[in-house]
């Protein structure tokens, strides 16, 4: 029997064949192999090169088809590609109508590899008109993302409706970022006289106006589930810069159903102009929640009073499980500010949207799974989408967003969170 030797790695203590140790330099393979880890890591870091490949240029458009190419390469360890200084959301709304025709024209006569994404940035970031687009993608049977249908014309429009049947799930949401009078009736139509191929769906035809922040109502009226306004909320510079919105901060509340302290996920001034979409009448609206329970129920309603005090509603239902909160940490709080720059109300309807951040006041929602407009205790009535915050905002490695909704007519706000 051949007897083993000891590594001669000193901090190891594996016992090793001589003839591996023949191969290996004296050192056991685990070890020989965590040398070569160590010297690769070495040579990378003593030969890896800065490239900035925004040098020079200052075309808005050039700059972002960079971002484009440059995302498409094969990783290379000894290149290290510096960002460029402005986000593809910053470039997009520093660009001219002009800019913006310029890149749909592209990617409608070339094809471009890249194309779908950027028609799906500009419908997100920009006011452009995109029928160019639309008519590309239409002979292509092409009908997402939904929200570049946003201003879709008359023709368009009808040919969406008369070509329903050949795809309803993809067409519905087309139409459902439509939402004009031709659209309203035919929702309408759809209700009263469903036709054969509603077979196919799990929701109503007219539910799907929700998938773009609005619903039917009974007088075949769209009734609004967002603000038609949006403030993206971004970091703080400094821990004493103050802010018209706050963020998460304690609550003087314990939660009913785990006893830890609640928080204010939102604290809005509504003294200031910059609010004055929101439509609360009082000066302060705090959406008061428990995040840890908030993540694990459908609906944990507040009932805010006359002097703007959130309670806990009496409507509210325990979910079925909920974890152990030992280990339990609350979110930061007040690392976010109000931006005074309006953003597009659709920055963030899409989760994968290449935003700076994600949490914003107003807008439409980026909702990471379904739509969930949820139906106010008191009234019954879809209750309006006021806000969100997105843990990997405020997180390193954070997952998941927290939706603000409010009842304006009963004084009720919720707090749901859903996460991939």
């Amino acid at each position: 029997m051949t007897r083993k030797i000891k590594c001669q790695n000193t901090e190891c203590t594996a016992m090793i064949l001589p003839a591996t140790a023949e191969k290996t330099d004296g050192v056991c393979m685990p070890c020989q192999r965590k040398a070569k880890q160590i010297a690769k890591e070495k040579y990378i870091r003593e030969n890896r090169k800065d490239i900035d490949p925004y040098q020079g240029i200052s075309d808005l458009v050039e700059l972002l088809k960079i971002n484009f190419e440059i995302s498409q390469k094969n990783y290379d360890p000894l290149i290290n590609y510096l960002p460029c200084k402005y986000s593809s959301e910053e470039l997009y709304g520093m660009m001219s109508q002009q800019q913006v025709t310029q890149l749909i024209d592209e990617v409608v006569q070339n094809n471009a590899y890249y194309g779908d994404q950027i028609i799906g940035e500009i419908a997100l970031f920009t006011e452009a008109d995109m029928t160019n687009a639309l008519i590309f993608y239409m002979e292509l049977e092409a009908y997402s993302p939904s929200y570049m249908f946003r201003a879709a014309s008359s023709q368009i429009t009808q040919n969406l409706i008369s070509n329903v049947s050949t795809n309803p799930d993809k067409i519905l949401q087309a139409l459902s970022s439509i939402r004009t009078d031709q659209v309203l009736a035919q929702f309408s139509q759809w209700r009263e006289h469903p036709p054969k191929w509603t077979a196919e769906l799990f929701i109503p035809p007219e539910e799907y106006a929700r998938c773009n922040g609005w619903e039917l109502d009974d007088n075949a009226q769209a009734r609004e589930l967002t603000l038609g306004t949006c403030y993206p909320l971004i970091a703080k510079t400094s821990v004493q810069q103050t802010s018209i919105v706050t963020t998460c901060t304690k609550s003087d509340d314990t939660c009913h159903w785990c006893n830890s302290p609640m928080s204010n996920l939102f604290e809005f001034d509504l003294r200031e102009s910059q609010l004055s979409f929101i439509p609360f009448s009082q000066e302060k609206l705090i959406i008061t929640t428990c995040e840890l329970c908030a993540s694990y129920g459908d609906h944990l309603f507040m009932k805010i009073d006359k002097d703007g005090k959130p309670s806990w509603h009496e409507n509210n239902q325990r979910p079925d499980y909920l974890p152990d909160i030992d280990d339990y940490a609350p979110l930061p709080a007040n690392t976010l500010t109000l931006s005074h720059k309006a953003g597009s109300v659709y920055r963030s309807a899409d989760p994968f949207s290449p935003t700076i951040m994600t949490s914003q006041v107003g807008g439409l929602p980026g909702w990471v799974q379904d739509f969930s407009y949820t139906p106010c205790p008191d009234c019954q009535k879809s209750m309006i989408f006021i806000a969100q915050l997105a843990v990997e905002d405020i997180i390193d490695y954070g997952e998941g967003i927290y939706y603000a909704l409010l009842c304006p007519d009963c004084s009720v706000s919720t707090v749901t969170y859903q996460q991939t």
